[in-house]
C-alpha cells in the first residue's frame, strides 16, 4: 500500500492512504479481532454464574439507564474491551483525511457482525461494540456523527432485541432505541443497489509474491543528467529526419492505391439512393443559400467574386464529370 503524498516536517510519521483501511490488509485483521473480542465476551458470559443480563430483574426499571448499565454483560463486554486493547482503537490513525475511512471501515464491521452471526451472545457483544466505539470517539480528534446503513440492513438491526432472550432484550432495545433517538443512522437504499462506499469490504486485496526479491534482476538506477540530454538529442533527431521525408516513413503512396473516379460516383450513388431525393434537395438548396450569402458578403467588402452559372442555380451534383484530363472537376 502506497503512502499518501504530503508535505510534512522531516522526521514526521507518513499517513496511509484512506484506501489503506478498506484494503484486505486491514479489514481481514479487524474482523479477526472483532471476531475474537465477541468470542471471549460469550465465553465469559457463558461461564458467568448470573448471565441473564440484570442484575435484580425483579426490581430493576427496564426504561432506567443505570438499571440496564449494572448488569453483567456490560461488565463482561468492557472487561473484554480492555483486555484485549481495545480501548486505545481510536489511537489507531490519527490523521484526520485516513480517520474518516478508518472509523467507517470498523463501524460497518461490528455493524456487519451484528446482523450476520448466529451467535445470540456474539450478536450482543456486536451490538456493545458499535455502541461502545462510536460513544467514546474522542472529541480533540477527528468525528463522523452518521453512520451510513442500507435501509434493508436497518430493518433487520431493528429485529435484533426480537432475537435475543429476556433480559438480553431489554439491553438490546435500549441500546438501539439510544442510537436512533440521536440520529446515529444515516439510511441509504437497500444493499441490492450497493449503495456503501466502498460497495465490498474489502474493497482490495494485495498479491503477496512467492518469488524471493533477491533472485528478480534488478531495473536500472536513476537516469543522469546526461543520459538525459542524449536521449532528448536523439529523439530530436530523428523527429527531424522524419519531418525531412528522406525516409521510407514518408514514401508515397503507388498511384493504384487511389481511389478512382468510378469507385467515387459508385459510393455517391449509394449515398443518393439513402438519402432520398428530398434529402438532397433541401442540402442542396441550403448549400446554394448559403454561398449566395457569402457571395454578398464579399461583393460589399469590395472584393471580386466570380462563380459559376450552374453553383448559381443550385445543380451542385452535376458539377463533376467523368474527363479524360489529369483534373477531376471540370
Amino acid at each position: 500500500m502506497s503512502l499518501k503524498p504530503t508535505v510534512t516536517l522531516h522526521g514526521a510519521l507518513p499517513a496511509l492512504q484512506p484506501e489503506y483501511f478498506s484494503s484486505d490488509l486491514f479489514v481481514t485483521p479487524l474482523r479477526l479481532d472483532i471476531e475474537n473480542l465477541l468470542t471471549e465476551f460469550a465465553r465469559r458470559l457463558q461461564n458467568h454464574s448470573d448471565h441473564c443480563g440484570l442484575a435484580e430483574p425483579a426490581t430493576s426499571n427496564a426504561t432506567d439507564p443505570n438499571g440496564i448499565f449494572r448488569n453483567n454483560s456490560l461488565k463482561a463486554f468492557l472487561s473484554c474491551w480492555a483486555s484485549s486493547d481495545w480501548r486505545f482503537v481510536h489511537l489507531r490513525c490519527l490523521d484526520a483525511i485516513g480517520r474518516t475511512a478508518f472509523l467507517r471501515t470498523v463501524h460497518r464491521t461490528f455493524l456487519e457482525a451484528s446482523i450476520t452471526f448466529s451467535d445470540e451472545l456474539m450478536r450482543l457483544g456486536a451490538l456493545y461494540g458499535l455502541y461502545t466505539f462510536h460513544m467514546t470517539q474522542p472529541s480533540h480528534l477527528h468525528r463522523i456523527l452518521e453512520i451510513p446503513i442500507p435501509l434493508d440492513h436497518l430493518q433487520q438491526f431493528l429485529q435484533l432485541p426480537l432475537t435475543f432472550q429476556h433480559p438480553h432484550k431489554l439491553v438490546a432495545t435500549h441500546l438501539i432505541s439510544t442510537l436512533i433517538s440521536q440520529h446515529i443512522f444515516r439510511l441509504l437504499p437497500v444493499s441490492g443497489l450497493r449503495p456503501m462506499n466502498p460497495t465490498m469490504l474489502p474493497q482490495t486485496f494485495v498479491a503477496i509474491s512467492t518469488t524471493s526479491q533477491d533472485t528478480m534482476p534488478r531495473g536500472p538506477g536513476r537516469v543522469t543528467v546526461t543520459n538525459r540530454l542524449r536521449m532528448g538529442k536523439r529523439a530530436v533527431d530523428e523527429l527531424q529526419t522524419f519531418l525531412d521525408g528522406d525516409t521510407s516513413h514518408m514514401a508515397p503512396r503507388a498511384p493504384g492505391s487511389l481511389p478512382s473516379f468510378t469507385d467515387y460516383t459508385t459510393l455517391r450513388a449509394l449515398m443518393m439512393d439513402a438519402a432520398g431525393p428530398e434529402t438532397i434537395d433541401n442540402a442542396i438548396r441550403e448549400t446554394s443559400q448559403n454561398l449566395r450569402n457569402a457571395e454578398d458578403i464579399l461583393v460589399r467588402e469590395g472584393m471580386a467574386v466570380e462563380v459559376d452559372p450552374e453553383l448559381r442555380n443550385g445543380q451542385l451534383l452535376g458539377l463533376v464529370h467523368d474527363t479524360t484530363g489529369s483534373s477531376i472537376l471540370d
